[in-house]
């Protein structure tokens, strides 16, 4: 027997998030070519490459589960605290003096996750309203 999922997030959303980790990480390949990283960039990279490649598979699964298994409360927390988190970074980095990788980087990571949290926020309080 499947589990449904009646709190996941549409597939178009999955596909936006990895086109924004996509356009990220080819920005900041053209910006710097990839010799010149540090490790730390690297690591952004890789990480960036993980959102492309979960994203895309669940958007080619139809949806994600924004939600899961913890309480729609908890999720509408956890996803407030990371929204204004990425708020914040995402205004340190257009702000930022140096507009090179890491910034490029950063940028894009947070705005593929704060997508995520305000799409979680979303899912969460349409749990709360249907009282599960």
């Amino acid at each position: 027997m499947s589990e449904t999922r009646p709190y996941s997030g549409p597939a178009w959303l999955a596909f936006a998030m990895a086109g924004i980790a996509a356009a990220t990480l080819i920005a900041a390949v053209v910006n710097t070519p990839l010799g010149e990283w540090n490790t730390m960039n690297y690591l952004f990279g890789a990480v960036i490459i993980f959102f492309i490649a979960t994203f895309t598979i669940s958007g080619v699964r139809g949806g994600f589960n924004l939600v899961g298994r913890r309480s729609a409360k908890t999720t509408m927390i956890f996803s407030a605290i990371g929204s204004v988190a990425a708020v914040v970074v995402l205004i340190g980095s257009v702000f930022a003096d140096v507009w090179d990788q890491s910034t490029i980087l950063t940028a894009g990571l947070w705005l593929a996750l704060l997508v995520m949290f305000v799409a979680g926020w979303v899912e969460s309080r349409k749990k709360m309203r249907a009282g599960d």
